[in-house]
């Protein structure tokens, strides 16, 4: 990944240039992705077969909305937050992501139990 790469790896204006494409590409991905699990995708069915995770699967809309924030505006601020915030912030936002996909699995897993 590119905010992995050794730095001067391509001139500031280019990796800008990249970064707010793949940016953007990605926040376009989440967001047809949150869409398929929110409006009748599997977490409302969860909760239909399972009314007891009915919490559980609103913290998860909630992550949603975070990450939706987060990434947003880390399109929109790609151009003027410090670059090395910036790859900072991607980085903890890609974290961020990947433990609400890790969190969502485990609920999945226990309630195919």
């Amino acid at each position: 990944m590119i905010i992995t790469a050794p730095p001067g790896v391509l001139p500031e204006a280019r990796l800008r240039d990249v970064l707010e494409y793949e940016l953007a590409s990605l926040q376009e991905l989440l967001l047809r992705h949150f869409a398929s699990e929110e409006e009748g995708g599997w977490l409302s069915q969860l909760v239909s077969n399972s009314p007891a995770l009915a919490s559980a699967a609103q913290e998860l809309r909630t992550q949603h909305g975070a990450l939706r924030a987060e990434f947003e505006s880390l399109v929109t601020g790609v151009r003027s937050t410090p670059l090395p915030q910036l790859v900072e912030r991607i980085g903890a936002a890609l974290e961020m992501f990947d433990a609400h996909e890790h969190t969502e699995a485990q609920l999945l897993a226990g309630d195919a139990r």
